[in-house]
């Protein structure tokens, strides 16, 4: 078994990671450092040329123990606000957690795994503002952790959209094997009819999440909920802004080390 050490930025980290599996990994750990940087250890049988692969740093013999027990063991049960448990998918919950709703991940795959502060802020928004009777749309669904807690919390129907086509297939895959019924799709919100989800939840940059103001307009029900979250400081007055200038009202700012998050509701 060997390891393959790579280094990124955060805005090419989501493809490399999804490459790495189109090669063939058998896990990644993903580690974030300062200043925006991404270091990535992918596991894999067989060695190829560093040149190959855009990031990639060194490779290390892991040798024949089992590496995937140890690398098992960094990942822990996660409590996030005051109702949810991020649990990787091989734990049993803990005794000690019982009165919280348990959302499985399964660290190591595309696009995030709950554990990062984005996601995070997500959640917490998530976990205040949804109603057990939502129709609740996910943009950019990624590995589905957010309808898999919008499940866990009650959600009457769930919708997710996403253009990577590696990251949709794994979001099914993931929701599927927990039982979660869910409707996804690779695309964006164009496809959801107007007025159709009560509650929306957008994980993104700032720069697509001002992008996309028209269509989540379009696609939220009157009196709906709407969740932003994966920009910093610098975009959350543009985006109060921009949301409040289209009718848009600031219900919630959450904060999170450099990150931030903004929930709306639109007018009844």
């Amino acid at each position: 078994m060997h390891s393959l050490l790579l280094r990124c930025d955060a805005a090419d980290k989501d493809l490399l990671v999804t490459e790495l599996w189109e090669r063939g990994t058998t896990g990644v750990l993903e580690t974030e450092l300062p200043a925006g940087a991404w270091e990535l250890r992918a596991f894999f049988d067989e060695l190829f040329p560093l040149a190959t692969l855009p990031g990639a740093v060194s490779w290390r013999d892991e040798g024949t123990p089992d590496w995937e027990s140890g690398w098992r063991e960094a990942w822990e049960p996660l409590p996030v606000g005051e109702k949810l448990l991020l649990l990787p998918a091989w734990m049993q919950p803990p005794e000690e957690h019982s009165e919280r709703r348990i959302v499985r991940v399964r660290p190591g795959q595309a696009s995030g795994t709950g554990y990062h502060a984005p996601t995070q802020l997500a959640l917490m928004a998530l976990e205040t503002f949804l109603h057990e009777d939502d129709s609740v749309l996910d943009v950019g669904a990624g590995t589905g952790i957010l309808l898999a807690a919008a499940d866990a919390l009650g959600a009457r129907a769930l919708y997710g959209c996403e253009i990577d086509r590696a990251a949709a297939l794994i979001a099914q895959a993931n929701l599927a094997a927990d039982g979660i019924p869910a409707h996804l799709w690779i695309g964006s919100p164009r496809s959801m009819a107007s007025a159709s989800a009560t509650l929306i939840a957008a994980n993104m940059n700032g720069v697509t999440l001002d992008l996309l103001r028209p269509e989540l307009a379009r696609v939220l029900r009157p009196g709906g909920r709407l969740i932003l979250s994966g920009f910093t400081e610098r975009w959350r007055a543009r985006l109060h802004a921009s949301y409040t200038s289209a009718g848009f009202s600031c219900q919630a700012t959450l904060e999170r080390e450099r990150w931030r998050a903004l929930v709306f509701s639109s007018a009844p």
